[in-house]
């Protein structure tokens, strides 16, 4: 597959997560073959023109549906990390986040801030605690965490093992809160790493409904 940042990062014995995207899934009998994310490790790569092999072996549901991924089908992979931040549409591939505001009769009613589906896997290197923050970079204004109506200003995640049906991985459900389009930075911190993540913030293309894709200017 062609994945140029995990291709340059790549190190032999390193653990990959596989997923494709409900949108390109196969239906059959109404039932969309969507994937869980697997657990992969790397095979081989070409630095240069950022492609990446994976080794599959089927002894599951979602391994089995990877022989059903097309030539040139979009698909999520991500590397060693070991936390990362997953949401709606390609926003592992382009760091761009579309936000809903807060109505009163939807998502985050009553309360002044925004927000859009914000979730975290842990791989299978790493048990230990988690700590994010964030906030805006173009401006005084913060990031929060959660849905309530004033939502928390860090995430902290617990240690613990990860699910053994899912290779090993940990996953955290969550929103990310916000007010205002512009550029952020989510702080991602461990007893053995420090990562920083940023992205650039748009108004959803229905301010009300998450849809995935930024407002036409």
């Amino acid at each position: 597959m062609r994945a140029p940042i995990a291709a340059r990062q790549f190190e032999p014995g390193q653990f990959y997560r596989l997923q494709n995207y409900e949108t390109y899934a196969p239906e059959i009998d109404g039932t969309r073959l969507a994937m869980e994310g697997i657990a992969l490790t790397g095979a081989w790569t070409d630095k240069e023109r950022g492609l990446l092999s994976l080794i599959i072996l089927e002894m599951g549901g979602s391994s089995r549906l990877c022989a059903l991924l097309k030539p040139g089908e979009p698909v999520v992979v991500i590397g060693p990390g070991p936390i990362y931040a997953v949401s709606l549409g390609p926003f592992g591939h382009t760091a761009i986040l579309p936000f809903v505001m807060p109505s009163q009769a939807g998502l985050f009613g009553g309360s002044a801030w925004g927000g859009q589906a914000l979730k975290w896997d842990g791989a299978p290197s790493y048990h230990g605690p988690v700590l994010i923050r964030g906030r805006k970079l173009t401006a005084h204004d913060g990031l929060g965490f959660g849905a309530g109506i004033v939502p928390q200003a860090e995430m902290d995640v617990p240690p613990g093992s990860g699910d053994p049906n899912a290779g090993g991985w940990r996953f955290w459900s969550g929103y990310a809160r916000l007010r205002s389009p512009g550029c952020y930075g989510l702080q991602v911190d461990g007893t053995t790493f420090s990562e920083i993540i940023i992205f650039r913030a748009c108004t959803s293309s229905n301010p009300v409904r998450q849809t995935g894709r930024c407002k036409s200017r």
